[in-house]
């Protein structure tokens, strides 16, 4: 649950030690030439090599679910609609979103960034700083959001998978794909500008 790995070459792998013993850790980012780990019991931690790892102090005590790069600003999202940015990850600024549901995924793409969570919940911001809710088509909770071929792509609860055009993500065009039929929520990673989603076994 608390444990760092690294890897040169994707086939080894070696652990690390994070300082962290008694909290899980939910999301990881490199950029601006940093590493940044956030968790439970709002766990922020940095590393400039991936070996050695300092922790973040924040004033929010809350889990940490999510973390992403853009517009020179690390931002990591967790529960009761929490939002933090940071430049380097060493001091974080809360953000105001005017809701209290968790948030599970963050992501940045063609210059703004999409945040999900709990009960449909969409948010957008072209800064970080001011977050805007748009409607969704869909109740389910929402678990995962990444963009890639100009496009959002967020899935979440019972096959949920929705789909949004950047430059039409503050409208209301977004799309619910109904052949999915899955019980438990679906996850999604980008590699190489390819989307891969991960469907969890139903059969039991």
């Amino acid at each position: 649950c608390n444990t760092i790995l690294t890897s040169p070459d994707g086939t080894t792998w070696t652990e690390r030690y994070s300082g962290i013993t008694s909290t899980h850790l939910n999301s990881v980012v490199y950029s601006n030439n940093h590493f940044i780990v956030v968790g439970w019991s709002d766990t922020i931690l940095t590393s400039l090599d991936g070996v050695t790892w300092t922790e973040s102090s924040t004033e929010i005590k809350t889990r940490l679910e999510s973390v992403t790069y853009g517009n020179n600003q690390f931002v990591t999202v967790g529960c009761y609609g929490t939002i933090l940015t940071s430049p380097y990850g060493a001091t974080w600024t809360e953000r105001s979103t005017g809701i209290k549901k968790r948030l599970s995924s963050v992501t940045y793409g063609n210059n703004q960034f999409i945040a999900v969570g709990d009960i449909d919940t969409i948010l957008t911001s072209p800064d970080g700083v001011t977050w805007t809710k748009i409607s969704s088509v869909t109740d389910n909770d929402l678990e995962s959001v990444t963009y890639a071929n100009n496009q959002f792509i967020a899935v979440g609860d019972r096959g949920t998978i929705l789909s949004s055009k950047a430059d039409d993500v503050t409208t209301d065009i977004i799309t619910l794909n109904p052949d999915i039929k899955a019980t438990w929520p679906l996850s999604i990673t980008k590699v190489s500008n390819r989307l891969f989603i991960q469907m969890p076994n139903t059969s039991h």
